[in-house]
């Protein structure tokens, strides 16, 4: 026992002792886990990438719509930016453009109607393989940056991984 502290004290700090050391020993489990196909960085990876390899065009103080490409990994889906569920997390595409540049809208595509063998009267609304986003853009002439992120949700046939934020970043020469 604790010299100078109550009974019921020295049992909560060695059930909190306790406690530490065992998440501590869950944690070192889970970093050194080996999973057939799914690295130890898994949770940070993105799985879906910015397709777009060159520069965008637009006209100079025209409405102009930028398309902006994105590759979903081989044999994963995301769901789309209207998910047939409200507890799916749907893709959204959060732009923040240089100074003078305008973004009047942001359109998504359809999903795809997608269902898994255990559940096939349940239609999912996902985007696999590529899919483009087009946002609407008013700017001046020259060379300008959007920036931002793409928020999305990716699973495979038998579950989803956590939520994942991609950076997002196109070059648009306005002529």
């Amino acid at each position: 026992m604790m010299r100078g502290y109550s009974p019921k004290f020295t049992v909560l700090v060695a059930l909190f002792s306790f406690a530490a050391l065992s998440l501590r020993s869950v944690h070192a489990q889970q970093e050194s886990l080996s999973i057939p196909g799914i690295s130890s960085t898994a949770h940070s990876k993105q799985f879906v990438t910015l397709a777009n390899g060159d520069a965008a065009t637009a006209a100079a103080n025209k409405p102009t719509v930028v398309e902006l490409r994105f590759r979903v990994d081989s044999g994963l889906h995301v769901h789309s930016h209207t998910p047939s569920s409200e507890f799916y997390i749907p893709t959204t595409l959060t732009l923040l453009p240089d100074s003078g540049v305008a973004v009047k809208g942001i359109a998504y595509p359809p999903g795809q109607a997608y269902s898994f063998s255990a559940a096939p009267k349940e239609k999912l609304s996902v985007y696999t393989g590529e899919f483009v986003v087009k946002a609407t853009v008013l700017m001046p002439a020259g060379s300008h940056t959007l920036r931002g992120t793409l928020r999305y949700q990716a699973c495979d046939n038998g579950s989803c991984f956590p939520p994942r934020t991609l950076p997002v970043s196109v070059v648009v020469e306005a002529r």
